[in-house]
């Protein structure tokens, strides 16, 4: 199968956990005999991390959210769009959908009510709100790492 994998930022990049689980996904994958591609932004530079293809896009990584096009391109050949939250998952959807393509988001944090805490009172609630829009979107599956995550859901 081939399989596209979207995610705001991959190997060597790393600003959190959610690079290394996009990471061993890409992996796991490629072990079972699946070809694998990952699109994300950063150096378009870099082609390949560990033999795995990659396509950076060289913008912000919440200018991803705005990069349905770009993804409906690399998903043309794919039979699979597995994405992660949060600044990929949005366009790859409407990407996939619009190529009859199914799709699965695989939600690597949720941090609710912590947004407050973490962003302040105004910001914090436009972050919740659009964690809580993200969780609602039609994805074909969604996985969830944590049972803690499961339970905000």
């Amino acid at each position: 199968m081939r399989i596209l994998l979207t995610h705001e930022r991959f190997a060597p990049d790393f600003a959190g956990g959610g690079e290394y689980a996009v990471l061993e996904t890409a992996r796991h994958l490629i072990r079972q005999g699946h070809l694998v591609k990952v699109l994300t932004a950063g150096d378009p530079a870099i082609t390949d991390y560990e033999g795995i293809e990659t396509i950076r896009l060289p913008i912000h990584r919440y200018r991803l959210n705005f990069a349905r096009k770009i993804i409906e391109e690399h998903a043309r050949d794919a039979d699979l769009v597995q994405t992660f939250n949060y600044h990929a998952c949005h366009p790859s959807l409407h990407a996939a959908r619009r190529l009859g393509k199914p799709v699965v988001c695989q939600f690597l944090a949720l941090f609710d009510d912590a947004w407050l805490e973490m962003k302040g009172p105004l910001v914090g609630r436009a972050f919740r709100a659009w964690e809580k829009h993200l969780l609602r979107l039609p994805f074909d599956r969604s996985i969830f790492l944590s049972q803690f995550s499961l339970d905000i859901a």
